[in-house]
């Protein structure tokens, strides 16, 4: 249920940049045609979007014990995205040239439609509709915000979508995407429209909204929950709303009365670990829950009559494979679970049988939300998580088809030198680094013999791919590994830790290439070792400020300074490693000839200083989406910065006016640079995609 690895992103670029923190065309379906729905890859500019192969790659597939590194070096190769350079003239003609990485994004959630036949899946891209027997893709929607998760009216013309950032809800028509009203709510965590779409029930922190679709207005709220809102569901006749907390409970709700009918409690909340899934028989006369205390989950099957457990099922919690998601066949004679690294068991309701485990042939990924459920007439069990979608055949157990969904989150990334390719480690079933080529398009993967890749990053001086690894278990070793470009031998060396574990959150190269830094992914603690040999040579504590997203880690240009911290910005000489100076800011980053600092405040305002006496050259006021990220143009007349609301504001430099604004990304922008020649900036985002921002050929 978790995705924070997903949401672990890292600025590694190293030569210039300072890291910041841490359907099918029916009457009752969308018309939009698959040969000409809007893709989630294709962009405003003229140019051909590249957009590397779907990867093959199987749960089999490991690294090669005596790895060939084929990384693409475009040095001295021609750009073609534009001969044009970024100037403070020109800035407000920017557009999107190119796109790179996931076709459609990251996967959110899946819902089965209305008749059955579609899945409905939200990404961090948009929407997307597959069909449920053949698994093809029939139809997109592109979004302009990442998608949490999309359920479909009945009458499957009306779309309700929670969107980020601040999880919001929305009406969409399903056969273009066009907005029909927002509803005047955030932070909802579930949705679910009655069974005649008249109403839309959304679930929140504490409490639980109904809305009339009809004019968005409110109908009714319910705060009898005392936890996280994460399911909600109608019943069949649509008197009853049902809605499933974190504390073990699932609480009936009548529409009529407005009342609480009845909870129905695996544990009580004081020894409960949290309530997963629940689901409804098709007649709605029994209601399936999941429930956990400490070690142990619980399926237990309910009479929605009267609230009579009728069946049990107490099973050990496995933390290493995680829950994420729970149905209950339409009969009622199932109750299935799948597993966060795709496994499914399957329990027949009633029996004191051991579960059944399906036939697995899907590619095992990180642990995430998912969507199981069964086919209308309990013949099939669909499964759509992590980056795959499988269908089984419940009778046999078999897997009848799977599809790789082309999803995962970029959790660490890396602009090379020359700013023509882009290194990242990805959520998928992938082993190694993802390479794109940002010249041709092209992409490919490196499969290092070392496991548990966790950072990623090109030496400033562009001749070393440079890998971090480790684990999360204590008293753990992390090896980090220097891979020539040139093809030849790699460098190894351990980085051992007697308490917490090393695992390399950040790591950053002096430009000489002498020191390499490390953040380590608890605590605020950076390593300082030397690259000729891996002698671990300073252990140096940043500041921490509480409450602070942010992290900067970072060399100045010229070597004479480590800045690191979160919340707080330290000035650390690495002459004697001693701090001279701090800043309350909440990132930072550098020009490239080091001579100036911008950074973040807590305000929202981003402050420009001469670098290192540190006395203000201007101040930018805040803006509506506070700053996340910075970079300065290679000549430094322009300071990019990358806000909450996933838009760059172009700014000049020397005056602090604001040359452009453009909506960039559907989420965070993690990572980005300008081409050495300012002719482009690069953008890497949490929505999986890589974009190239200029001027038009």
């Amino acid at each position: 249920m978790q995705k924070t690895m997903r949401l672990v992103m890292i600025l590694s670029i190293l030569s210039i940049l300072l890291a910041g923190c841490g359907s099918p065309a029916t009457a009752t379906q969308p018309v939009v045609a698959a040969t000409t729905a809007p893709s989630a890859t294709e962009t405003a500019a003229p140019t051909a979007t590249p957009v590397p192969p779907t990867a093959t790659a199987t749960a089999t597939a490991l690294p090669s014990p005596t790895p060939t590194l084929s990384l693409p070096v475009a040095l001295g190769t021609p750009y073609p995205a534009s001969a044009n350079k970024i100037t403070v003239q020109n800035a407000s003609q920017i557009v999107e040239l190119a796109r790179y990485g996931k076709e459609r994004g990251w996967f959110r959630d899946a819902r089965l439609m209305p008749d059955g036949k579609s899945i409905l899946v939200s990404t961090s891209l948009g929407v997307y509709w597959f069909d449920a027997e053949t698994l093809a893709q029939t139809a997109s929607l592109p979004a302009k915000d990442y998608v949490f998760e999309t359920v479909s009216a009945p009458d499957a013309q009306t779309l309700a979508v929670i969107l980020a950032p601040d999880q919001r809800v929305e009406l969409w028509k399903a056969s273009d995407g066009s907005l029909i009203r927002a509803l005047d709510t955030q932070g909802a965590i579930s949705i679910a429209f009655s069974p005649d779409g008249s109403l839309l029930a959304t679930g929140l922190q504490n409490e639980i909204k109904v809305w009339k679709t009809a004019d968005g207005s409110l109908a009714q709220t319910f705060s009898a929950q005392k936890e996280k809102v994460y399911t909600l569901l109608f019943s069949p006749d649509g008197q009853v709303l049902y809605a499933g907390a974190h504390n073990s409970q699932v609480v009936s709700y009548n529409l009529a009365t407005k009342k609480v009918m009845r909870a129905y409690t695996t544990y009580t909340p004081d020894q409960a670990n949290g309530l997963w899934l629940t689901s409804l028989s098709a007649d709605g006369s029994r209601l399936a829950t999941l429930g956990g205390r400490n070690k142990n989950n619980v399926i237990a099957v309910w009479q929605t009559s009267d609230g009579k457990k009728t069946w049990e099922k107490s099973y050990p919690f496995d933390s290493s494979s995680g829950v994420a998601s729970f149905a209950m066949s339409p009969d009622g004679k199932f109750a299935a679970i799948a597993y966060a690294d795709n496994t499914v068991k399957m329990w027949e309701i009633g029996s004191t049988n051991e579960p059944v485990t399906l036939e697995k042939k899907l590619a095992p990924i990180g642990q995430s939300y998912g969507f199981l459920i069964f086919s209308s007439d309990g013949k099939k069990l669909i499964l759509a998580e992590n980056n795959v979608m499988g269908i089984w055949d419940v009778a046999s157990g078999s897997l009848l088809k799977s599809r790789e969904l082309g999803t995962g989150a970029i959790y660490s990334s890396s602009i090379a030198p020359d700013g023509k390719s882009v290194a990242g480690l990805e959520d998928t079933f992938q082993m190694g680094a993802h390479i794109w080529n940002l010249v041709d398009g092209s992409s490919s993967y490196t499969q290092p013999d070392v496991s548990g890749l966790s950072s990623v990053a090109y030496s400033p001086d562009g001749k070393f791919f440079v890998t971090g690894s480790g684990d999360t278990t204590p008293k753990s070793k992390s090896v980090i590994s220097f891979w020539p470009l040139s093809g030849g031998t790699p460098h190894h060396f351990s980085a051992e830790l007697n308490a917490l574990p090393l695992y390399p959150k950040t790591m950053v190269m002096s430009a000489d290439g002498k020191f390499i830094a490390i953040r380590s992914y608890y605590g605020n603690v950076v390593y300082i070792y030397l690259a000729s040999d891996g002698t671990q040579f300073k252990r140096y504590n940043a500041s921490q400020s509480q409450g602070s997203d942010y992290f900067s880690l970072g060399f100045s240009p010229d070597g004479q300074y480590l800045l690191a911290g979160e919340g707080t910005l330290d000035l650390v000489t690495t002459k004697d490693w001693k701090t001279v100076k701090q800043l309350p800011a909440t990132f930072g980053t550098l020009s490239p000839d080091g001579t100036l600092l911008a950074y973040g405040l807590e305000d929202g305002s981003i402050q420009v200083s001469s670098f290192p006496d540190m006395k203000p050259v201007l101040t930018i006021p805040a803006q509506p989406a506070n700053a996340f990220r910075l970079t300065f143009s290679p000549d430094g007349s322009i300071l990019v910065s990358a806000a909450l609301d996933h838009s760059l504001y172009f700014w000049n430099a020397k005056d602090g006016s604001l040359l452009y604004k453009i909506a960039a990304h559907t989420t965070q922008i993690t990572n980005m640079a300008f081409l050495p020649d300012a002719s482009a900036l690069v953008t890497v985002s949490d929505d999986s995609t890589i974009r190239l921002w200029g001027l038009k050929p």
